[in-house]
Parts: C-alpha cells; structure tokens; sequence
C-alpha cells in the first residue's frame, strides 16, 4: 500500500508528513497481546511506540524557527500550517527529514493558502498547462488509495472534509493531505456530532447529509467524485462563489445535456419527471476538458470511463455510490495506468 504522509505528533499541533500507516487493520487487541503487537510494528521512518509523540512547546520552535514566516505556508479550514525540520534519530546517526506542523485552532475559518515549495491542489486544478493528464490520473489514483486506505479495515476512519484546498502537491505532483481536523473513527477519541456545523467545505459537502442522512464513508466518496470530476474537467469550486462554480451541480448538468438519450424538448414537458423512472445514458459520453484529450498518454477510450466512474461517485443517494476499493480498482483499470503505469505511479500504491 502506499506510504502516504498521515502520521501524527500531537501537542495541541498535529503533524502529518511523518510516513507511518494509519492505524487501520487489526486496531483492537487484547490486553495480554498489546506489548506484542507493539513489538510487531513496523515503523519506515524511525521506531515509535504509538501513532503520537508528546512533543514540547520549545521543540516545535525548534523544528519551525519560533513559527517565523518564512515557514509558514498558510491557514487550513482549523488551523495553521508550517513547514519545518526536525531531527531523527542518535548523534552519530541523526538525519534531518522536512516535516509540517500544524497548530489545531478553533473556530478557524477557511482562507486561502499560499505556498513556497508545495503548491495546493485546488490551484493545479485550474488552468494549468504542466499539469497533464498522466499527471492527473496519479494524483486522483493516489488519493483514493488513500481513502480506501482509511476506509479500508476493522476500525475505518472518516475525512468528512476531503477537499483540494486541503491537499498540497510537490514538484512531482505527488499529493500530500495535510488537514485531518474533522478526522473520526473507531480507534480515536472522536465522533460525530450531528449538531456541528462545520460540516465540511461548500461544493465538497454530501447533499444527502444536508437532508438530514447521517454521515458514512459514502460522504468521503462524494468529495472525492467532485476532486476526480475537477481533475478531469479542470474546474474548482470557489468557496467564495460557490453556488456559480459547484462542480457537482454542473457535472450533473452537463452529464445529462450531453449524454441523456431523452430530447431536450421532451424534458421540458410538464410532468417529465413523472414519466421518467429510469434515466439512460448514451455510451462514450465524456466530460474531460479538450486541452487533456491531447496529451500524451490520453486513451479516447478512457474519458467514458473515468466520467462514468466520476458520476456514479456523487449519485445523490449513498447507497448508489461505490466503495473507495471499487474506485481505485476501476482507476488502475484505465488503459492510462496500465500503459504508463510508472508515470501514473501505480507500481507506488500496490503492496
């Protein structure tokens, strides 16, 4: 499985970019075999006992430079984030590894992010022309990996606010989620609370949730439909203008004007609605942007199916969408990534 930055420090900050699995499979064991399961643990970075370090006030203005501008990349939907780095393991043996530190705020609204050396998704889902489509499809297949990663196991974990802003790309476009501050799952000590009003991001947010429907791993599918259907139609929401740029709302519109087997003269008969149990679809219906039909590495064949895939993620009802492991199986399926699967960096997220 991929080796994706989520592991944690905490010390009223979190830190996201140490390389440690989630804590997903085989996460309740007995009292007599938890030293033994810890024994167990394969760490790939350093050895610790646990998914948190209890870190000083003093070491993170270590790792930071006392929090000084020049680290600091930006503000997130519940806190700040830092760039910084922290020093692993003996004196003889020591290594510096970059790290993100992330001090949890209240009440911390969503602002826009700026970025030195990383790069926010949610600004290379715009018009940007070095981000291709094999590109693209690393990115959208690296990140449901991850979701199935969380989802995946005996103890599954929720986002609840999957969304680009929260996402950092390096050089490489390799992605790096840094904002887990709605994060819930068995294995924390966390849930959900109905009553909470940060919900998530405006254009990321399950519309079946806003109608009362409780929160599932479903919710976590939806927001990634609307990152997959940026990825390949290059729109954003705008959280300022989110009701103009939903890409939801459009992708649904623009999927059934282009795709619907039903004239348009005929939905605009009273009582459509009523006529019409089952909506079908034309074959090779496609919503990819035409600047990514002619890059390398584009199969014409591919765009049906990824628009297809894109769709079925922000079906309004949760019970029609798939589970992230269908997602991410139907994504290696792409003849993209199965003829350039180094540069769609599928060898990465396999075992």
């Amino acid at each position: 499985m991929a080796n994706f930055p989520i592991g944690k420090f905490h010390y009223s900050v979190n830190q996201y970019v140490i390389r440690k699995k989630c804590p997903v499979k085989n996460d309740h064991v007995e009292e007599d075999d938890h030293v033994k399961e810890e024994d167990q643990l394969v760490e790939e970075e350093f050895s610790v006992k646990n998914d948190l370090l209890d870190l000083s006030w003093e070491e993170l203005n270590l790792f930071t430079r006392q929090f000084s501008p020049e680290n600091f990349i930006g503000l997130t939907q519940f806190g700040k984030l830092y760039r910084g780095k922290m020093s692993i393991g003996s004196d003889q043996d020591k290594i510096t590894k970059d790290v993100a530190v992330k001090i949890m705020v209240d009440e911390m609204r969503h602002f826009d992010l700026s970025y030195d050396k990383l790069t926010r998704l949610e600004d290379e889902l715009k018009l940007q022309d070095d981000f291709k489509w094999l590109q693209r499809v690393k990115t959208a297949l690296a990140l449901a990996s991850l979701l199935n990663y969380l989802h995946d196991g005996n103890s599954s974990y929720m986002l609840c606010n999957f969304d680009p802003a929260h996402v950092a790309v390096d050089q490489n476009f390799t992605p790096i989620l840094f904002e887990f501050g709605m994060l819930v799952g068995e294995g924390l000590d966390t849930k959900i609370n109905e009553e909470d009003l940060r919900i998530g991001t405006c254009g990321y947010i399950d519309p079946s949730v806003a109608e009362c429907v409780k929160w599932s791993l479903k919710s976590d599918v939806y927001a990634f439909g609307i990152v997959l259907l940026s990825l390949m139609s290059k729109r954003v929401v705008d959280w300022k203008n989110a009701r103009n740029t939903h890409v939801g709302l459009w992708g649904v519109r623009e999927y059934k004007r282009r795709c619907s087997l039903v004239h348009q003269s005929l939905e605009a008969d009273p009582g459509f609605e009523l006529q019409i149990t089952k909506r079908e679809y034309k074959c090779g219906c496609s919503l990819v942007h035409q600047s990514l039909e002619a890059d390398p590495g584009f199969d014409p064949r591919d765009g049906p199916t990824i628009t297809k895939l894109a769709m079925q993620c922000i079906e309004y009802k949760q019970k029609k969408r798939p589970e992230m492991k269908e997602v991410v199986k139907r994504l290696k399926d792409l003849r993209v990534v199965q003829q350039h699967g180094e540069a769609c960096g599928e060898a990465f997220y396999i075992n």
